[in-house]
């Protein structure tokens, strides 16, 4: 065998996998491939018989490669030493340090598949050119196990490339998801900052979509939602830090992630409506007799069950949503499915959450509740409905505990103690009488309207004759709906998820909008927009 021949069997392919490492470019590797192997193969049709083969080689290949990067004046290019030539040239085989250009893609794709340990590995070897030497210096690992590691990697990539992969409906259908909450958030904003930030709660929402389907490692939902690994990877770590996502093994590359908490598909979501809606045409009027018999009943007693505060028509819609609770939790309590808010999580918040598929079809008015404490045990109820957060009138949901303590303060006639900020503050609660004190603008309940002699403002007597008999009616289509629900839960909510089952109860079956949708087409309530900010919002003292 002529040195021709031993050159172009031994190094030809060789030279060119190392110019296409360095400069990138398959044109490019393929002219300064062919520069350096016709110096090298002149040289030797000229005779030239160098005593280290080898090494001659790789000056030639070195020198060439040092005037292509003053040509191009890429100033910082890093120029292989002997070192590192050595490297390649000793590579068992050059097709796993460098990929043939027609895989360029392939290779693309499967390193946003891989996780961080092995992309960020075969991109410090193979785009940044780093040594291995440099790589164990800077992750403090041995260099052998960056050799053991990179094999690895390589074959992780070689095995993704030779697989076909299609990515799954998410990635061009996402699906929506509404969210039932509880309790206080954490201090990074969790779970909302999840759920209801617009910058990406459509890609946090899909994962545990999928991931509440069939649990998934990062790989298998990169591919679902078409959506590479390095942008998916921070998004799912910090749901199982904040406890949405369980995180299943402890390798990256095989850990499997599912949803902590129930999602309702739409289809429960519907048989759940649909019952509701059944149950309205009786329960609605009955409604309407025990809230106009109460009134009756109340006045003739001389008690005015929400103080003299607010007026009638918005107190109608107080003491609507307080019936219609007060019912569902009587029903609760006989089919013991009380609930104990609320769970605690990491970065200081105690909060729940389910998830509800979105639902196309009838649906009543959503009816929320949120309530403001103090310290000493006062408190401010307040029910907000989709109407006013559509229009952004979500004030009812901004009472702090120091907003309560203060508005408790005016209802004791203490305003002269409380601040202009503070009463600024709280414009939407307070106003300013002639006599220039302040009262607030929300119903107000005394306790001694339930006592021993009374119930809800109504002498027991009078109550157990008059108001009991429709309470009991409403108490049985209730139940009858409940029920329902619960066995639709119970197809629902898997296994794992059980403990959550009772909190999933408190969440989706609410009377409070079939009651408020009836008695508006009744005519007992009238409509939100002809009323103020504070239907719905009360205290007890």
């Amino acid at each position: 065998m002529t040195r021709e021949e031993y050159y172009c069997n031994e190094f030809l392919e060789k030279i060119y996998y190392f110019c296409l490492k360095k400069t990138g470019d398959v044109l490019s590797a393929e002219d300064l491939s062919s520069e350096i192997s016709t110096e090298i193969l002149s040289a030797l049709h000229k005779g030239v018989l160098p005593e280290r083969f080898e090494a001659w080689v790789w000056q030639i290949a070195r020198n060439r490669f040092a005037r292509w990067v003053k040509q191009k004046k890429i100033s910082s290019a890093e120029i292989f030493d002997e070192e590192a030539m050595a490297q390649i040239a000793a590579e068992d085989n050059v097709e796993d340090a460098v990929l043939h250009p027609e895989e360029v893609q392939e290779m693309r794709r499967e390193l946003s598949l891989l996780t961080k340990e092995y992309r960020e590995l075969l991109v410090a070897y193979y785009v940044e050119n780093q040594r291995i030497a440099t790589i164990a210096q800077t992750l403090s690992v041995p260099e052998g196990t960056i050799k053991t590691r990179l094999a690895k990697a390589r074959e992780k990539l070689k095995e993704g490339m030779r697989m076909a992969r299609t990515f799954g409906k998410l990635s061009y259908a996402p699906e929506e998801i509404e969210f039932c909450q509880s309790g206080g958030r954490s201090e990074n904003w969790a779970p909302d900052c999840y759920l209801d930030e617009p910058m990406y709660d459509k890609i946090c929402k899909n994962i545990l979509i999928e991931a509440y389907r069939n649990p998934s490692t990062l790989q298998e939902l990169s591919i679902e939602l078409g959506i590479a690994m390095p942008y998916l990877e921070g998004f799912v770590e910090a749901m199982a830090e904040d406890t949405l996502l369980i995180k299943n093994g402890t390798k990256a590359d095989t850990a499997t992630y599912e949803t902590n908490f129930v999602i309702i598909g739409a289809e429960a979501k519907r048989k759940m409506v649909d019952k509701l809606a059944q149950i309205q045409g009786a329960f609605v009027p009955l409604a309407e007799e025990y809230l106009k018999t109460a009134r009756e009943l109340q006045l003739a007693a001389g008690n005015h069950i929400l103080g003299q505060y607010q007026d009638y028509e918005e107190q109608k819609w107080t003491l609507t949503l307080r019936l219609a609770d007060d019912v569902q939790w009587t029903i609760y309590d006989r089919r013991n499915l009380q609930f104990n808010y609320d769970t605690v999580r990491p970065g200081g918040g105690s909060w729940d959450v389910m998830g509800v598929q979105e639902y196309h079809g009838p649906a009543f008015t959503w009816v929320g509740h949120s309530c403001g404490e103090e310290p000493a045990g006062g408190r401010i109820d307040m029910f907000v409905t989709d109407k006013q957060v559509e229009k952004g009138d979500d004030r009812t949901f901004a009472c702090s505990r120091d907003n309560v303590k203060v508005l408790h303060q005016i209802l004791k006639g203490e305003s002269d103690q409380v601040s202009e900020r503070e009463l600024e503050e709280l414009a939407d609660f307070v106003r300013k009488t002639p006599e220039g004190k302040y009262e607030v603008t929300f119903g107000v309940y005394s306790k001694e309207h339930n006592s021993d002699t009374l119930r809800y403002g109504v002498p027991v007597e009078k109550y157990n004759e008059m108001l009991l008999p429709i309470y009991e009616k409403m108490l049985a289509l209730a139940d009858e709906y409940l029920a329902y629900c619960e066995t639709v839960m119970r197809g629902e909510v898997p296994k794992r998820l059980m403990s959550q089952f009772n909190f999933c109860m408190h969440s989706v079956p609410f009377l409070r909008g079939m009651v408020v949708d009836g008695l508006l087409k009744t005519g007992f309530l009238k409509p939100e927009e002809e009323l103020s900010l504070m239907i719905g919002v009360y205290t007890t003292v």
